[in-house]
């Protein structure tokens, strides 16, 4: 992970965060509604989209981000050079 070094780059951090928990939200919605029915060209697309910005702000923090496509677990989990497995990492919560 990239170190924080100043207050200014603190926010930036939490606002990335808060974006990802937003993302962690529409993602779970997109799980949940693949399981009932299949995703209609436009939700691929959208869901398509953020996977790609979640690993977007995760990389500029040079960290990685596992994408869960299983709606009965957290879709989002941050990973580090240092941990390599989901279990281990950050789960980014979806409240």
């Amino acid at each position: 992970m990239r170190e924080i070094k100043s207050i200014f780059e603190l926010k930036e951090f939490l606002e990335d965060y808060e974006e990802l928990k937003k993302i962690a939200k529409k993602l779970q919605r997109y799980n949940e509604i693949f399981c009932e029915r299949s995703l209609t060209r436009r939700e691929w697309k959208r869901k398509e989209e953020l996977e790609k910005k979640a690993k977007e702000i995760t990389g500029k923090w040079n960290m990685e981000v596992d994408i869960q496509q299983d709606p009965r677990i957290a879709p989002l989990v941050i990973l580090d050079d240092e941990v390599f497995y989901r279990e281990q990492g950050i789960v980014i919560p979806l409240k």
